[in-house]
């Protein structure tokens, strides 16, 4: 899927610069560092706070020099402004290199092409974060209309409605914790809408716990839904409802078996009756001491004081033995 979409972006790309007979093609230059703005963050998508260096890309550029080159445009007082690849430009720079070679999208190309342009440039080799999206479209919509930038969003293999671009906006409206978590990968889209609904205090309480504990997908849903019933029942903060935890903070090796028990205590505060019903039920299996073929289960949520007996046979022949004794016992239960 990787490789296909990636040839399905470079198809667009090419496209972009190559397929619009009326529209101006890029052309290749070199550039001492002296031509190139690179204060100038116009275009930039990144959070201002993503620092991370890209190991790969070091090293990738310091044997074979950049093979991706960036996309810049000429800007105030003929110097260039990055479009696109500026960590690249950064990277070469770091390494002492003297002038890098790029695209030039000329002055002339219209908006639509220019963000057209970027967006492709940007996605060959790599996605963009869920932040990355919206900051594009944040930038984009001061040139663009609704419907044109509808017509970007299949390159981010996402639907062309309205209500999309909408959904990716309010990214950059969350706590700034959770807007750098969602870059990097540790909180899923899905959950930071939920996450959106809480105040930036209980968004960073829950964003720190996810990354403590390495929270995965489903233990991130059960997190995120156990804190927002509690801070609609109790009326305060996720972190002073933590309080009653009064767990230390535990080793390496020892956070799995902790984040299990974190996510344990939320359950039981936001069931309390079910939990200790739960652990009823548990003293009163141990003191039945049933057989391995025998299994008794509470009914759903124990909703009512119902049981199941469940009985494993291993063939027809032996149910057939059993079942007279069995049939005399629920005869005479209901007689």
């Amino acid at each position: 899927m990787r490789a296909s979409f990636d040839a399905l972006v470079l198809f667009f790309f090419i496209s972009a610069i190559s397929n619009y007979s009326m529209i101006p093609q890029l052309s290749i230059a070199q550039f001492p560092w002296s031509s190139i703005d690179i204060a100038d963050a116009t275009y930039r998508l990144r959070p201002a706070d993503d620092s991370q260096s890209d190991q790969l890309l070091n090293e990738n550029i310091r044997l074979t020099g950049i093979l991706h080159p960036p996309l810049l445009q000429v800007g105030h007082e003929n110097r260039y402004i990055i479009l696109s690849g500026r960590k690249r430009i950064l990277t070469a720079q770091s390494l002492g290199v003297q002038e890098v070679s790029g695209l030039v999208l000329p002055q002339s190309a219209d908006p639509m092409l220019k963000w057209r342009t970027i967006l492709v440039h940007a996605l060959i080799g790599s996605r963009l974060s869920c932040i990355e999206q919206a900051t594009f479209f944040s930038k984009a919509a001061k040139e663009l209309s609704i419907s044109d930038q509808c017509l970007l969003l299949p390159l981010l293999e996402r639907k062309p409605q309205q209500y999309v671009l909408q959904e990716i906006a309010h990214y950059l409206q969350l706590a700034p914790k959770t807007i750098s978590a969602l870059h990097a990968g540790y909180l899923q889209e899905k959950i930071a809408k939920k996450l959106a609904k809480l105040s930036f205090e209980d968004q960073q309480t829950i964003v720190a716990l996810i990354q403590y504990y390495k929270f995965g997908g489903t233990k991130q849903k059960k997190l995120v839904g156990a804190a927002n019933d509690l801070i609609m029942r109790a009326g305060h903060s996720f972190k002073k409802i933590l309080a009653g935890w009064n767990q230390k903070p535990a080793e390496e090796e020892n956070r799995p078996q902790q984040a299990m028990a974190l996510l344990s205590w939320l359950e039981a505060q936001c069931f309390p009756k079910s939990t200790i019903a739960r652990e009823q039920f548990k003293k009163f299996q141990h003191l039945l001491q049933l057989p391995e073929s025998c299994t008794i289960t509470p009914s759903h949520s124990f909703e009512d004081n119902s049981l199941t007996l469940s009985m494993v046979f291993n063939n027809q022949d032996e149910f057939l033995q059993h079942w007279p004794s069995v049939k005399k016992i629920m005869t005479t239960d209901h007689e």
